[in-house]
This record gives structure tokens, sequence and C-alpha cells, in this order.
């Protein structure tokens, strides 16, 4: 077989240009000073007696605490020293002062490096965990300018659980702690691990929060650890409360009355207004800017009931959600009963509106990868307050234009576009059923949605649609979210088409269908468990389900009155379909700042009844900036499909009824807010029936063949509220080739059509995902 060459005569420009960026840095050694060298880390080796459970990730805590830290590399260069060194010359121009004052890091020498402070830390280290009488060695391997060190741990055998035990048993609060020990995760044959008896304090101190006890912490209760009964490193573990502890703080505390102060203001020292009892609590307000009837159902807290944490929480957290409030804060009076078996509270929530109406502009200048270009303003209003319960409405005007350029046979396209969305959100459900909401993790709230928008392709249509929803949404916890819109309604209808868009109408069957004037009634289901907001955990998981069917209804609704099974409704064909999707992500952290981050998705959309494909707002696309992005947006697919430029196609996006996508993005950080990534995103859209007019697109076996397979890196600026993101793209793989050419056998840098072939540039707010 004739292989193919490999065409790199600019790649050694390109990877000068990357060498001179970001590796300059490898060559900082003649700037060390002669009796200094330079520390690039340490390693840690440890050796155990028993196998030790999660020695890998123990190992690289430890080296990861270790201090000080090596100055930060990229790529195997040292770029942060290299603009200090560079940078603090005498002879430094303005371009090295400028790198040194935002990169630049000083060097870290090994003469820094306190050797022996490092190997008492490890050896307490292991001792915490319960590896007791440990020896460290250390050994400097240095070379001419650098140097690093090695520690070996010799661990002695740690000691296990043998008994666990509470010792008083007196009084009310030692038969909750008795119970919270009944049911503690230490198990025997567990290490005597410091970490976990911390754990455990907090644990029940939590729990003693939840059930009345205000004033507890974690600091009253003490440990005492036995070994003498046992020759063979096992220990008992007995909890107590420390001797000098004052009555009230072992006292259970009950809520006497909640004041709820509906408009405080952060400077305000006192509160005072209006006041009126609902259900037992009272509102306190200084002007009548809110319904106060609405809150009870937010306050977890009650009169007469014990003191807990979690209600606490609960109560600041339904009300912060409300999106009312800026600012929700609990304090509590205690009551001077010292001498009584329980103690009471007053309770005041003080609650910071946001300010009710807000004005936005925004003024956009657009460029995509398919070549359209255009400016954009949208117009936005909010009303945080509307009709006093909470009540957020949002309207926003949008007006856009584009025109293609650098297209061809198709450049001087043109489209207007003009949309009115309207949406309001109820802190509350709204529903001709009744709903509960007295309790949970959070009230679920209804949204209302109305929109207009008119999309004008001068040479070719005028396409306007209506949309109508009207839903649910709420969490169960903090990571588990749903949403339910029962009723979704969509009007389109296509106007003022060209003679020459008839054209390609006539030649494409499935075009046309798209285009024709539609009714789309559904039911939707999203799904969503989210872990990236965890803070304490290292590696984080992200699912999202969702549910999307038409159709169904009409037939229903259509059959309750006496009418046959039709497709159409208020003269409209109106669209038959399931649609489900499935969007997995799994972020991996990989080191201090770096993260492997794998998304996986797959959806498909089954169109029933004479459809032959989805809608095409309900249709899948490939390519672009948050999916395979060496592709231009919307311009992949279905299948091995390509259009003629010639025929006008090129205008429109390609879409399709199945998709399956995945990427893998390595992500770390250069300084501070600046970001990088290494990408590799695979896959394609296919159709689910068959299209003579879209030759290749139908989906089959051989689906796998059809994939397509892009790399490339990126830089992003990522600061507290916005994140900008420039990725470049290059395909490997192009599904619409002739089989026996799809992966790509040159990289021709140098050449001015290639590169506007194969570089493709994405700019893009947020990650891809």
């Amino acid at each position: 077989m004739k292989s193919r060459p490999y065409h790199i005569r600019y790649g050694a420009l390109w990877c000068l240009l990357l060498f001179t960026v970001v590796g300059g840095g490898c060559h900082v050694a003649r700037f060390v000073p002669e009796n200094e060298k330079l520390y690039t880390g340490a390693t840690v080796h440890i050796e155990h007696q028993r196998q030790m459970k999660k020695a890998a990730r123990i190992r690289s805590e430890l080296e990861s605490a270790l201090r000080p830290r090596p100055n930060t590399t990229l790529l195997g260069g040292r770029f942060g020293l290299w603009s200090y060194y560079k940078g603090s010359r005498e002879t430094s121009g303005f371009i090295t002062r400028f790198l040194n004052k935002r990169f630049g890091e000083r060097p870290v020498y090994l003469s820094q490096v306190d050797v022996a402070r490092s190997e008492d830390f490890l050896a307490n280290s292991l001792e915490n965990r319960g590896y007791y009488h440990n020896t460290v060695r250390s050994t400097i391997d240095e070379g001419r300018h650098k140097a690093s060190i090695g520690y070996t741990v010799q661990t002695g055998a740690p000691y296990t659980l043998a008994d666990y035990l509470y010792v008083r048993d007196s009084a009310a609060v030692d038969r909750l702690i008795s119970k919270a020990v009944d049911n503690s995760p230490l198990r025997k044959g567990d290490l005597l691990n410091l970490d976990d008896l911390k754990k455990e304090r907090e644990r029940i101190s939590r729990s003693l929060r939840t059930q009345g006890y205000f004033n507890f912490t974690s600091d009253l209760l003490i440990f005492r650890v036995d070994t003498n009964q046992y020759a063979n490193r096992r220990f008992d573990l007995f909890l107590d409360i420390k001797s000098d502890v004052a009555p009230y703080m072992l006292q259970p505390y009950e809520i006497r009355d909640i004041y709820v102060h509906t408009d405080y203001q952060l400077e305000d020292q006192h509160s005072s207004g209006d006041t009126v009892m609902i259900d037992g609590i009272y509102f306190i307000e200084q002007e009548d800017t809110f319904d106060e009837r609405h809150l009870p159902p937010y306050i977890m807290l009650r009169p007469k009931a014990l003191f807990s944490t979690e209600l606490q929480s609960q109560t600041n957290r339904r009300l912060s959600s409300m999106g009312t409030f800026k600012y929700v804060t609990t304090r509590f009076t205690q009551l001077d009963t010292a001498s009584a078996p329980m103690g009471y509270l007053d309770a005041n929530i003080y609650l910071s509106q946001y300010n009710r109406h807000a004005v936005s502009a925004e003024v956009q200048a657009v460029t995509k990868s398919n070549n359209f270009a255009g400016p954009g303003l949208i117009l936005s209003y909010q009303n945080v307050n509307l009709l006093g319960g909470g009540e957020t409405w949002k309207s926003a005007i949008t007006l856009a234009y584009e025109t293609q350029v650098q297209g061809g046979s198709t450049t001087g396209l043109n489209s207007y576009e003009l949309g009115w969305q309207n949406e309001l959100i109820l802190p509350r459900v709204i529903a001709p059923f009744r709903v509960d909401a007295s309790g949970g993790y959070s009230v679920p709230k209804t949204k209302f949605a109305l929109g207009y928008n008119i999309l004008d392709r001068v040479q070719y249509y005028r396409l306007t649609s209506v949309q109508g929803t009207y839903g649910f949404f709420w969490q169960t916890n903090r990571y588990i979210r749903h949403d339910l819109t029962p009723i979704s309604l969509n009007f389109t209808s296509t106007a003022n088409v060209t003679a020459e868009f008839q054209d390609i109408l006539d030649a494409n069957p499935f075009l046309q269908q798209s285009f024709e004037n539609q009714f789309i009634s559904g039911l939707i289901y999203g799904w969503q468990f989210n872990e990236r907001a965890k803070a304490d955990k290292r590696n984080k998981v992200f699912v999202q389900l969702q549910l999307d069917m038409a159709g169904n209804i009409v037939n229903v609704i259509s059959q309750l009155f006496g009418g046959e099974e039709t497709d159409e409704m208020f003269g409209r064909t109106y669209a038959k379909y399931v649609r489900t999707d499935v969007d997995l992500r799994y972020y991996l952290r990989t080191g201090r700042d770096g993260f492997l981050v794998w998304r996986g998705y797959a959806g498909i959309g089954v169109p029933y009844g004479n459809a032959p494909s989805l809608p095409y707002i309900k249709q899948y696309f490939s390519g672009g900036p948050g999916s395979i992005r060496a592709f231009r947006v919307r311009s992949l697919g279905p299948g091995s499909y390509r259009p003629q430029a010639n025929t006008g196609n090129a205008f429109f996006d390609q879409t399709g009824d199945i998709k399956l996508e995945t990427n893998l993005e390595y992500r770390f950080t250069f300084y501070k807010y600046l970001k990088g990534a290494f990408f590799v995103d695979a896959g394609n859209i296919w159709l689910h029936n068959e299209n003579k007019s879209i030759p290749g697109g139908q989906w089959s076996r051989a689906w796998l063949s059809e994939v397509a397979l892009g790399t490339g890196a990126g830089v992003r600026l990522d600061i507290d509220f916005l994140v900008l993101r420039l990725d470049l793209g290059i395909p490997l793989r192009k599904p619409y080739l002739a089989p026996g050419e799809r992966w790509i056998d040159r990289f021709d840098i140098g050449n001015r059509d290639w590169r506007r072939q194969n570089l493709i540039w994405n700019l893009a707010i947020g990650y891809p995902f």
C-alpha cells in the first residue's frame, strides 16, 4: 500500500513560534548564580509494612504539601522564571519588564529547602494518618544547575481500632451522643487517623445542633486512646465531654418568636416598621413593597420548635432562591434562662431586597466560524418583584444583522433578525392541582415564557415563529435539579419565499419539509446531577438527561372531542416525534491546577406519522465552539454528506436526527487568570430516515467510519464572572471525503488555502463543557 507523505516544510516555523512564546523558559539555567542550584521539586516514596489504602493518593498529597514549591513549568519550560530573570536585568526592555510584572516568578533554589524540617513534616503527616514510628531518609540529586530531592519513608505498623465507646450516659445530651456513636462511620480495623477523629467530632456536633443544642461545638468533645489492653497494635477509643464545659452549652434551645424584616438595609442599626403576624411569624416592613403572605412556605424555622442548623440553612437557602433578596441573614438572641432545663431563642431573619428594576443594553460584534459576521443589539428589562410576591419578569428585544463574507459563490448573503422574549418566574407552584411545597430542599418555581421571532434572509425567505411554554423547576438536593414543561407550543410560518429559494426547495424535499408552516405541541422533562459546585470533592461528575415528546397530547385532545387522527392542527401540520438526550461529563483533577475533562453526548430523535425527520428547530447539529471545534459551526454531517457550494445549500445549517459526540480536554493554568487547554473532539450527526436529497446522511452500520475527528489548543481568560475562550481546531479526519481520503495526510501551514480550510478559530464565552 502506498503511504502518503506528511508535508511539514512550515512545521519548524510553527514549533519555533510555540517555543519562543511558551517554552523559552527551558534555557533559564544560564541565569542561575554559580553558588545556587534551581530547585525542581521533590518525590516521595513510601515503604509500608502493611498494605496502605489509597497509597498513590497519599503520596501525591504529601508531595503537594511539601514547601517550598518549585517554579511552575509549562511544556517543559519555566516561562514565569524566565520572565523574572529577563525582566529583572538593568538592560531589560519594556516587553520583558511587562512579562516580569504579569508572569514573573522569583526563583526557588535548593538552599531555600529545609530538608530536616521536610523530613519531620512527612513523618508527622503519616502519624496523623495512623502510621507511627516512621523513619524518613532523603537524597539530593544534583546536576550542574538544578537539583531535586527524593524522600523515602519507612512506615511502622499502624494501630487499628478495636472498640469505640462513649463514656457518659446520665443527661439527655449523653443519650443523643451515644446514638450518634452507634451510627458512626468508624469501624473495627480502621487506622488511628487524626483527620477521621476530627471529622467524627464535627459529625456529632452537627447532629446535636440539628436537635436543639445551639451552643454545642466540636471542641467540647475529647477522645482518649487506650492501647494497654492489646499487644498487637490495637486500641480502644473513648469519647467524652470536657470537664470544664459551662451548663448552657449542653442545654437544648427552643425558638420562642420569629421576626422577619422584609426590607432590611445593611446600614440600618435598628429595623422598625409595621408588624403583622402570619402563621405565627412576625413580619416587619418599613415600606409596603412585598406581600408577606407568600413568605411562610419558605421559612422552615417555627415558633415553639427546637433550634436546628439544618432548618436554618434550609430557610436561608429557600429565601435566597426566590431571586428577590440580595442578602438573607438569620441572627438568634439568647434569652436569660441559664438555670432552666430548656433555653429559648428569638430568631430575626433580615431580608435585603435587590433593586426592583434593572435595564441593560448589550452591543455585540459577532463573527462565526461559518463566515457570517455582523453587529447585534440586546435591550433587556427585569423586574424582580413584579406583583409584590417575588415574581421575576424578564423581557428582552434582540436586533441583529449578519452578512456572509469569504464564502465564494455565496458571499453577500444577508439576514436580519428581530426577537422579543418574555419570561415570568413565580417562586411557587401555579397549577390546577395542589402541591405541598412547605418542605424539601427548595420550593418549586413556575415559569411562563412567550417569545416572538422574525428571521429575514433577504435573498431567500422570512421565517416567523411564536413560542410559548408553561412549566416548573425545582431541586431535590444540592446536586439534583428537575425541569418539567408540560406545555410547550411553537408556531412557525414561512413567507416572502423568493424564486431562487423555491428552486432550492424543489430540489431538496428534506429542506422543503423543514420550512413548512408547522405547529409543535409537546412535553419536556429534564433531570440533572451536577457535582461541579462541590468544593471538597476531587473528581466530579455531571449527568443530564432530557425527554422531549410532541404530538401525543394533540392526538388525545382530537380523539376526546370525537375527531379523527390527523396531521394538522389550526391549519398547520403538527410535529410528531420522541427525542431523548444524554450528556455525561467527568472532571478528573490532575495535580494542583490541572483538569482532564471527558464528555460524552448521545441524542436521538424518532419522528413518527408522516414526518420524515424532526422539526428543524429540534434537530441536532455538529461543529462549532461547543461541539467539534475543528469544523465550522453546524457544518458537519449528516453522515458523509457534503452540500455543493454552488447550489445555495451551503447557506443553511446541516442538521440531523441522531447525534454522537465525545470530547477530551486537558486544562491547565498558565498564570493566575490565564488558562490553557489541549483537546480532541470526535462525533457526527445522522438522519433517522433515508433522504435521497441528502446522500450518505442516514444512520447505518458503517456509522463509525463517518465519525469526524479533530484536535487543537486554546487559551482562556478566566476571571470570577467571565470566561473568554479562544480555541484553534485542526481536523484530523473529514467524513465527507471519499472513504480512502478521510484522514488528513499533510499539514501545510505555509499554504494560505490550507490554513483557510483547516485552521478553525472559535471565539466564545464560557467553557465548552
